[in-house]
């Protein structure tokens, strides 16, 4: 029996984008969820014709006299799950694509619901046909699955799904009244990246009212830091959950590149935390190290302070598949509420140490290093699967450093004038790396100063001798490049986020 047959699914359908909503609700009802939207009267005038194989229920309010659009409050979601005659429930966003699940995948969500909240956040695709070519925003969350214990712990508020700050309100109440939360990081929710237009004055409104909320039981200075702080409450408070699917006999090697032989570091404590079993640690500096790794299945390459989440190598056997490798993406974590998600690139030119810091984020097959046994060096001809879950985290500052630090000598310039260069040149001064000037598309700003060096347009970029010029931006970081990319060759780009 599928146990999710059991579950109703509810959502609020928006009027247009049927093409991505059609093929969001038919991956639910491919599931076994009963499927339900919660929209206005005169919505589902409109959307019913188009979306037969769907259960419209009239709500008997709406959010237009706050927010100007029929939203559907939270709590009527809730007011409608109690009288349901349901007992495990779910929400999810009305534009996310469901991954088929196995029947590991569908256990999981039965699990995970008894007196229990289940959720997760979506993957950011460019398309949905290339679902692996994604990043998961962990900024927000898309799906919500629970019984019916969840219903009766929620104050009622203003927040409506489809506006910010209605998914934190989803598992934070939960947490803080003591339900078991768990936080699944299986890539099943499929997200085709679209323009984003909230108000940001009901952003502003609505982070106040969960401000208020939080107030008593978490530390923010401004709207801004209650975002990634009730990230970072949430993710500390819920347990992570995968849907398994590796081999229970299989062995695997982490290689440590290591000093000190004897003691415990924060590397060897995070592997011994490692849920997967059969992991042994290989000495990097072994002059048997190559015929030894022939006995292992799967091979991890890790260095003395490196730190690595429980559940990783776990995920990353769990999902390697029958390719040669596996790679998930870096988070950077700011401490002014920066959270950045990206894939980290190399090419067959990109020096030793760029390799040496990507491999971080990579596990090896057996086979693939059988068949080549410089892989573990140089895996860009190789085929292999791309995670957009970042299991690999660093501190903005340790992470600049490292991929600038090891250019010590060359020189170098920003392309940017705004905060992000501020920040950097704030963090190279005490570092000793010096930025010879900056560049900038603004004609306006040339031959002028910022932060005490030398801004040039950008035209100018063919006539300065220089090593390499850093892209500083994250927003812009692709446009920037592609610019540039045009006049310099790649070789003297250096790019932090790879977006």
């Amino acid at each position: 029996m599928n146990p999710l047959e059991s579950f109703c699914v509810a959502t609020s359908i928006a009027p247009g984008n049927v093409e991505i909503q059609t093929k969001a609700i038919n991956s639910w009802l491919r599931e076994g969820f009963h499927v339900v939207s919660i929209n206005s009267g005169q919505e589902i005038e409109a959307l019913s014709p188009i979306y037969p194989q769907v259960r419209f229920v009239e709500s008997t309010r709406d959010a237009r006299d706050k927010f100007a659009k029929p939203y559907i409050y939270f709590d009527d979601f809730l007011d409608f799950f109690k009288s349901s005659g349901y007992r495990r429930f779910g929400l999810i966003n009305s534009d996310i694509v469901l991954a088929p699940l196995d029947d590991e995948g569908r256990n999981l969500i039965w699990k995970c619901t008894g007196h229990a909240l289940l959720f997760g956040s979506r993957l950011n695709v460019e398309s949905l046909d290339e679902p692996h070519d994604g990043t998961i925003f962990h900024m927000g969350y898309d799906f919500f699955f629970f019984d019916e214990h969840y219903l009766d712990l929620f104050p009622r508020s203003n927040f409506c799904i489809g506006l910010p700050w209605w998914d934190y309100w989803a598992v934070v109440v939960p947490i803080l009244k003591g339900m078991p939360t768990h936080r699944m990081i299986s890539q099943i929710a499929l997200h085709q990246i679209h323009e984003v237009k909230w108000d940001p004055d009901v952003w502003h409104s609505l982070g106040d009212e969960f401000g208020q909320f939080m107030k008593p039981y978490l530390e923010f200075t401004d709207i801004y830091t209650l975002n990634t702080s009730t990230v970072a409450c949430i993710e500390e408070k819920s347990s992570v959950q995968i849907a398994r699917r590796f081999r229970t006999d299989a062995k695997v090697a982490v290689v440590l590149d290591r000093k000190d032989t004897t003691g415990d570091t924060p590397a060897i404590e995070s592997l011994r935390r490692q849920t997967m079993p059969g992991v042994h640690i290989l000495n990097a500096n072994s002059p048997s190290l190559a015929s030894e790794l022939r006995e292992y299945d799967y091979i991890y390459f890790m260095e003395e302070g490196d730190v690595i989440p429980p559940y990783f190598l776990e995920y990353m056997c769990s999902e390697i598949w029958d390719k040669a490798y596996v790679q998930c993406c870096f988070r950077i974590l700011g401490a002014w509420g920066m959270d950045y998600t990206f894939r980290l690139r190399v090419d067959r030119n990109s020096p030793p140490n760029e390799k040496n810091f990507v491999r971080k984020s990579i596990v090896f097959s057996k086979e693939a290093l059988l068949r080549n046994p410089n892989v573990i060096d140089d895996w860009t001809g190789e085929e292999g699967r791309f995670l957009g879950t970042a299991l690999i985290e660093r501190p903005f500052e340790e992470y600049v450093l490292q991929r600038v630090g090891s250019r010590s000598g060359a020189k170098l310039y920003l392309y940017g004038t705004g905060k992000h260069s501020k920040i950097l040149l704030d963090l190279f001064k005490p570092h000793g790396i010096k930025v010879e000037g900056l560049f900038s598309p603004d004609a306006d700003l040339h031959n002028t100063e910022f932060e005490g060096c030398p801004v040039y347009h950008d035209r100018y970029m063919t006539e300065l001798d220089f090593d390499q010029v850093l892209i500083s931006s994250y927003t812009f970081e692709k446009t920037i490049y592609d610019r540039i990319s045009r006049v310099i060759p790649d070789y003297k780009i250096l790019r932090l986020y790879f977006l």
